[in-house]
């Protein structure tokens, strides 16, 4: 909308629209950012002298780039038909070849023991299918994108063809370099049928290498070319080929010695690791931390998808060198990194006497706000969105290309007019976002900063030491739990990441203290739902703490345990039940059956309208049934006999499902649970004798056991023949619905009736009617009970009968007549 100014004409210009670029400038920002000297500029300085790194030493897969079918000539031969299967074949072309040797120092020496195949020189090989050359041209593309210099043009040189036969291997060496400016090695596998032959590839002593199989698991290897790509410096190993026959080719991958950038290396030079490992070193020790603008723009959803691995150029070949030169150091000077999303928001207040956006001159409100907005792994995952504490200070850049403030935030830029608001001018807020590298000193702690779960997260993809997790889990013991707080939420997230932890490396067994002290409860352990709802990876996990003897031999750990436990019977139960249909060995849980008999001494009932109830007294009776000591069984059946024999329903109808699935074991415990199903038996008797009776009221509408608590007045009319009653002394008439609609919320207790109001002014009354509903109700829980009885009699027929029951009393219900209400005056409300 257009704005205005009182004491000049306005020029009709519109607000502008919100605008998006890469932000061109920014205000007040033409200052170098970073310190000038120190540590970080130390830092700074050795980064920017540093050539280019990789994070990834190997890689390689399916070469959808080239054809499958190469037509691969041999000369001698003539064309080959592929993948070669045939002896005779593959003898012809190693007739053509030479034995292939290996390199010592300055010897070129022959040995099968450590190298066993045979090899062409290119000048006898042509690939003639016209789309190889195409193929190879898109492989040098992606390689050189795969190192993060995609503007560089890498040339890839035919080498060698190589032949291997059964029995055919290279033991671990290193390439020499074969030609100027070469820097790695492509080796290509023609669709071959063989097995064995895999290149492993090795970074150093302690990393774990990598592995290509040529598409050997996935059953394409003699469909399909693939490839594989090391640095010619890696130290490399071909397995054994156990069978079949193996064609390669190998290329040589070669720098443009025009290229004023350095080519990649596959580690840094020892004294300049050593130079940034000693300023990294330093700034640990100040307890400082420091972030990177990466030099790219980068999409959300690839920073998402692949984390770290998105990285191009400069920013994927620093990221490498700083944790190159990270390693180094003793773990407690060690850095963490992440991935941020930036924010930097600045608001301006527009001049408002100028007459268009164009003529207005704006002042910057306040100093920029600037925030990480998500914290993210290497690898992508998103540890935080609720970062606004993190200190993002411009001393604290790494700037090794001594860019200024405005250049490091060059990037995208979101800019938002409001016009003219009363006597206030425009405003324009600008944004800008920028993904950075962050590093944080090891031991500095990220609870606070970043909250429990996520700092958790931030540590685990760091791969601490022992006694890292230890001082996190101190601090996380250091850090109470507030009442319903999100962070009791927070903590329970963590819980299956960390046993796993512990559990997964010997080392970290000790810490198993700690952490049931971080989770003490029977919910904690094997989840908060209610009652016997478990949650399975909850159980999971206490299950293989019982069955870890290097863990759950340690009185301490079972003592925690038992403590977490004691007082929750039916997570207990549901333990027991887990290691019993688990089969875990039944020495190893007697401490849960111990609590468990412990627990019957609390006579208190088990609520049987709750499901969660219900399997709670099946897996109870089922455990102690299955049990080959009788005593829980003997403490369960004397704790239900001292319970009211009308809670025992879900009891009784358990045994009737045992008699018939556990046969052996319900006949050898029965005179245990014989007594409950005649107190039961004895008990719906006397209900089915007392509900008949009471349905069959409704003849003289009387409801004997009526109890209304809030209206003692009212039982006397419930429990005689009257069906109705009308009470007057009401105000209105509003006064009147106003109690009727209160009697009719009252719960109705062995009864039924409807209120309702009648009459004006202070002629007003409430009327109280009793209805048919409590005698259908009668009738149909009688009927119930009789079935139930004769469900409960054919249990103790084996033994002769119900021993002494009486027999099932009425059959059939009268039928209800209606009869004319009854009416009695009561005065007062």
């Amino acid at each position: 909308m257009p704005w205005r100014r009182y004491d000049d004409e306005d020029d009709g210009s519109a607000v502008p629209d919100e605008e998006e670029d890469s932000g061109s400038e920014l205000e007040g920002s033409d200052t170098v950012a970073g310190e000038e000297s120190g540590a970080l500029a130390d830092l700074a300085g050795a980064l920017a002298d540093a050539p280019l790194q990789r994070m990834d030493f190997s890689f390689g897969g399916v070469a959808d780039m080239l054809p499958a079918a190469p037509g691969l000539f041999i000369d001698g031969l003539g064309s080959i038909a592929l993948p070669v299967v045939d002896k005779d074949k593959a003898e012809a072309i190693a007739r053509v070849c030479e034995q292939a040797p290996f390199g010592r120092g300055q010897e070129t020496l022959f040995d099968t023991s450590v190298r066993n195949s045979w090899q062409l020189n290119p000048d006898k090989v042509r690939l003639t299918n016209p789309e190889w050359a195409v193929g190879i041209r898109k492989a040098g593309n992606l390689i050189a994108q795969k190192f993060g210099v995609p503007e560089v043009a890498l040339s890839l040189k035919l080498y060698k063809l190589l032949l291997y036969q059964p029995g055919g291997h290279f033991a671990k060496h290193r390439d020499t370099e074969k030609e100027d400016g070469m820097f790695a090695t492509m080796v290509i596998q023609l669709p071959s049928q063989h097995e064995g032959g895999s290149l492993v590839v090795y970074k150093d002593e302690d990393s774990t290498p990598t592995k290509h199989d040529f598409g050997a698991a996935s059953g394409s290897a003699g469909f399909k070319c693939h490839y594989a790509v090391h640095y010619a410096d890696a130290e490399h190993a071909l397995t054994p080929i156990t069978s079949g026959y193996r064609l390669a080719l190998v290329y040589s991958i070669c720098w443009p010695t025009a290229c004023s950038t350095p080519a990649p290396s596959s580690g840094l030079d020892p004294d300049a690791k050593q130079q940034i490992a000693d300023c990294l070193n330093d700034i640990s020790l100040d307890g400082r931390s420091f972030h990177y603008f990466l030099e790219h723009a980068y999409t959300q959803k690839s920073m998402g998808d692949l984390g770290a691995a998105a990285l191009k150029g400069l920013d994927r070949s620093r990221l490498a060198i700083l944790r190159a030169a990270n390693a180094v150091l003793d773990p407690e000077e060690q850095f963490v990194f992440f991935l941020g999303k930036a924010e930097r928001h600045t608001s301006f207040y527009g001049d408002s006497c100028a007459r268009s956006y164009e003529d207005t001159d704006w002042e910057q409100l306040h100093e920029p706000d600037q925030s990480v907005r998500q914290l993210l792994n290497l690898e992508g995952h998103i540890i935080s969105t609720s970062t606004g504490r993190l200190d993002l200070g411009e001393g604290d850049v790494l700037n090794p290309d001594r860019k200024t403030v405005s250049q490091l935030w060059h990037g995208q830029r979101s800019t938002v007019y409001e016009g003219y608001l009363g006597n206030e001018g425009p405003t324009r807020d600008t944004t800008y976002h920028k993904y950075i590298l962050l590093a944080w000193p090891r031991s500095a702690g990220l609870i606070g900063v970043l909250g429990e779960s996520a700092a958790f997260e931030a540590l685990v993809e760091t791969r601490p030491s022992v006694e890292q997790m230890r001082q996190f889990l101190k601090q996380l013991l250091s850090n109470p739990l507030a009442e319903h707080s999100n962070k009791s939420q927070q903590r329970a997230d963590i819980r299956h990441k960390l046993f796993r932890s512990i559990v997964g490396d010997g080392a970290w067994y000790p810490l198993i203290d700690s952490y049931l002290q971080l989770y003490p409860t029977a919910a904690n352990l094997v989840g908060s739902g209610a009652d016997t709802v478990t949650d399975s990876t909850h159980m999971a996990d206490m299950l293989l703490l019982i069955k870890m003897p290097a863990l759950w031999d340690r009185p301490e750990v079972r003592t925690k345990v038992a403590a977490a436990f004691e007082d929750d019977e039916r997570r207990t139960v549901s333990v027991v039940f887990r290691c019993m249909t688990d089969m875990v060995d039944a020495s190893l849980w007697q401490l849960f059956v111990a609590i468990l008999e412990r627990r019957q001494q609390d006579a208190l009932p088990v609520k049987p309208d709750q499901s969660s109830a219900d399997v709670f007294e099946r897996r109870l009776w089922w455990i102690a049934l299955r049990l080959p000591d009788d005593n829980l069984c003997k403490l369960v059946a004397q704790r239900h006999l001292k319970l009211p024999a009308s809670s025992l329903k879900v009891c009784t109808g358990t045994f009737v499902g045992m008699k018939n699935n556990l046969v052996s074991e319900y006949r050898g415990r029965r005179a245990l649970l014989d007594p409950i199903v005649q107190a039961r038996i004895q008990w719906a008797e006397g209900e089915v004798e007392f509900l008949g009776a009471e349905a069959r009221q409704a003849y003289g509408w009387q409801m004997p056991r009526a109890l209304c608590p809030e209206k003692p007045e009212l039982v006397s009319f419930l429990r005689g023949s009257e069906r109705e009653t009308t009470t007057y002394g009401f105000n209105n008439l509003g006064h009147a619905r106003n109690s009727a609609a209160r009697r009719n919320r009252l719960p109705q207790i062995n009864c039924s009736y409807t209120a309702s109001e009648g009459g004006r002014g202070r002629d007003a009354y409430v009327t109280i009617t009793k209805t048919e509903r409590h005698f259908r109700l009668c009738a149909s829980a009688c009927a119930e009970l009789r079935t139930e009885l004769g469900t409960l009699r054919m249990l103790l027929q084996d033994r002769g009968g119900g021993g002494g029951v009486s027999a099932d009393g009425p059959t059939a219900e009268d039928k209800e007549n209606e009869r004319p209400p009854k009416r009695s005056r009561v005065s007062g409300p």
